[in-house]
């Protein structure tokens, strides 16, 4: 014969019954993007994938030299991502092609 204990035997709760305060929701100012978009149109963003090898503090210098890029044109954006400004779209389209990326 099989027994049927309760939730409340059990020390359980139903889920959903929280009594958490109700969080107040806030709404955004409309916002333009397309200056920043424009802004940011020669720019090409990365991250290390295998952290174990690589550290963002060599492989930027490296990628740098590589592309002939100027060090003042590089940004270490932290969380092992990076960033580079490109002065023209030509180049940026060089580098794309031409790889390690």
């Amino acid at each position: 014969m099989a027994r049927c204990f309760l939730a409340e035997y059990k020390g359980k709760a139903v889920a959903g019954n929280s009594m958490a305060p109700l969080r107040i929701r806030i709404r955004a100012p409309d916002f333009d993007p397309s200056e920043l978009i424009k802004e940011n149109m020669l720019t090409l963003v990365g991250r290390l994938t295998n952290l174990r090898e690589q550290e963002t503090s060599s492989v930027i210098p490296y990628l740098a030299m590589k592309w002939n890029m100027e060090p003042s044109s590089v940004s270490n954006l932290g969380r092992d991502c990076f960033q580079f400004r490109f002065a023209r779209g030509e180049d940026i389209c060089e580098v794309l092609s031409n790889k390690p990326y």
